[in-house]
C-alpha cells in the first residue's frame, strides 16, 4: 500500500497515467501473466490430465479473478474463466466485496497480531472455526450464527489495529519518511533486473519480474551507495534510525501573514 502511495505521488508530479493507474491488486494478476509466459506450453501440465492450451488459459484468467475479486453487481465473465456461474461464490474467498471477510483479512490480522501482541490465539477469534462453519447458500458464502461473535471480533480487532497500529501517528510519519525515501531515490538508485540490465526502482514498478525482487533490502542498496544524487534519502534512512521523526504541524498553530486582507483582516 505505501509502494502503492508513493507511485501515484510520483504520477501526480510528472503526470505519469501508468503510474497513477498502478495497484498492487494489478501487479498481482500482471505476476500471474508473468508467470504463465515462463511456463510456456508446459502450463497444461500443471492441470488435470488432458487439459488443451486455451483450458489452462481459462484457468490462469480465474487465478486473477480470484485474486481481483468481481463487485456483487459485476456481470459473471463465464466465457473468460470457463466456468459457470454457479462458481462465483468463490471470488469471495481471497477478496470479498459483500463484506470484507476473507482469507487476506484474516491472513494479515492474525499476522500483525502476533507481530504485535506476541500471540494469534485471540480470546474469543478463531479463524478455523470461521472457515469450518461457512458454507455456499445461493452462490455465496455464508457462516453458520454460533460463530457471530468471532466473526464481530475479527471486525473490532481491525478496529483495534487501526487505532494502535495502523493508524498510530508515528507509524503514519514513518511511513511519509519511508515514501519520502523512495519518492528521492526512484531515478537513481539501481539493482539488477530480471533481465540482468540495470533497473530503476520505477522501471521495476512497470515490469512485473522485476518487481518481483524488489525487497526491503532495497533501503541498503540506497543506505550503501556512494552515489551523491542518494544523499537526501540517505539523510531521511539516517533519521530514522536515530528515531529523529517528522514533526507533526499542529491545525491549531496560524502563522502570520502580511499584508493582510483589507475586508476581512485574515
Amino acid at each position: 500500500h505505501m509502494f502503492e502511495t508513493f507511485l501515484k505521488r510520483r504520477g501526480a508530479r510528472t503526470g505519469d497515467q501508468r503510474l497513477l493507474a498502478w495497484e498492487h491488486e494489478e501487479m498481482s494478476m500482471q505476476l500471474v501473466d508473468s508467470i504463465t509466459a515462463r511456463l510456456g506450453g508446459s502450463l497444461c501440465g500443471y492441470f488435470s490430465e488432458g487439459t488443451t492450451a486455451s483450458r489452462a488459459a481459462a484457468h490462469m484468467a480465474f487465478t486473477k479473478l480470484l485474486i481481483h475479486g468481481l463487485a456483487p453487481s459485476a456481470s459473471w465473465p463465464a466465457g473468460a474463466t470457463a466456468r459457470p456461474e454457479s462458481k462465483r461464490f468463490m471470488c469471495d474467498i481471497v477478496s470479498n466485496a459483500r463484506n470484507g471477510l476473507d482469507v487476506d483479512k484474516l491472513d494479515y490480522l492474525l499476522r500483525d497480531c502476533m507481530s504485535c501482541f506476541g500471540s494469534a490465539n485471540l480470546p474469543g477469534l478463531s479463524v478455523h472455526r470461521i472457515i469450518t462453519s461457512s458454507r455456499v447458500l445461493n452462490n455465496e458464502i455464508c457462516f453458520e450464527e454460533k460463530t457471530a461473535l468471532d466473526i464481530v471480533e475479527v471486525y473490532s480487532l481491525r478496529a483495534r489495529l487501526h487505532q494502535s497500529v495502523y493508524q498510530h501517528h508515528t507509524a503514519n510519519v514513518a511511513e511519509i519518511m519511508i515514501t519520502d525515501v523512495l519518492d528521492e531515490a526512484a531515478d537513481d538508485v539501481v539493482f539488477r533486473g530480471h533481465d540482468g540490465r540495470e533497473t530503476t526502482l520505477l522501471e521495476a514498478a512497470l515490469h512485473a519480474p522485476s518487481f518481483a525482487m524488489l525487497t526491503d533490502g532495497i533501503f541498503d542498496v540506497i543506505r550503501l551507495s556512494p552515489s551523491p544524487r542518494l544523499a537526501r534519502a540517505q539523510a531521511i534512512i539516517d533519521r530514522m534510525a536515530r528515531r529523529r521523526f517528522y514533526y507533526k504541524a499542529s491545525p491549531e498553530v496560524k502563522l502570520a501573514t502580511l499584508p493582510l486582507c483589507p475586508s476581512c483582516a485574515l
